[in-house]
């Protein structure tokens, strides 16, 4: 579409677009977000191998929101775009991959349907991820589009190898002591002193 202008009257060629006549066209997106307005945002790289699935998923919704820069606005969609990587090598704690359920229904009478932690991340880790990371972002209008800046790959390998990535180190997974039974929680000499 050729837009109509006041140049365009006074002898002066039409242009396609607004910016075409002074050389400011926007670069062109990258691979597989094209649907994503990432200009002047920046591409994090995430490797989940070993990292537990909670803990990650609260790190990449603040990252998604923007909340790690100091022009965060809640009404205003400036997350960093982020690739995920070695999602399948993510890890639950405790009994989550027997105990934990993901229920949906296909919406006809007895559609109700139920599968574990453990059938998702074999059938399909990135599932497993975009759910865990999209029910801990805020429930608006804001929520799909910072989903849609979130990449998940199974495997090492990912299509953004042309870009600047920047490798986000995760926090260091916590060590998981076994607990402690009743017959060890037994009183230490100096416990009985009174306290009054």
């Amino acid at each position: 579409r050729v837009w109509a202008s006041h140049g365009a009257r006074e002898g002066r060629a039409p242009t396609s677009c607004p910016g075409a006549a002074s050389g400011t066209m926007p670069p062109p997106a990258p691979p597989h977000v094209r649907h994503v307005v990432s200009q002047g945002l920046n591409f994090r790289l995430v490797d989940a191998k070993g990292q537990v699935l909670g803990r990650l998923a609260a790190q990449l919704s603040h990252i998604l929101q923007g909340k790690d820069k100091p022009t965060y606005s809640p009404h205003k969609d400036e997350g960093d775009v982020v690739v995920c990587i070695n999602a399948r090598d993510v890890v639950l704690t405790r009994d989550k991959l027997d105990g934990k359920q993901y229920v949906k229904h296909t919406g006809y009478p007895g559609g109700q349907k139920w599968e574990t932690a453990r059938n998702m991340l074999a059938r399909s880790p990135e599932e497993l991820m975009k759910k865990a990371v999209g029910r801990m972002l805020p429930k608006n209008k804001l929520r799909l589009g910072r989903l849609r800046k979130l990449r998940i790959y199974p495997g090492a390998e990912h299509p953004f190898a042309a870009q600047h990535l920047t490798r986000l180190q995760p926090e260091k997974p916590r060590e998981l002591r076994p607990r402690r039974n009743a017959a060890e929680m037994t009183t230490r000499p100096g416990d009985e002193q009174e306290i009054f």
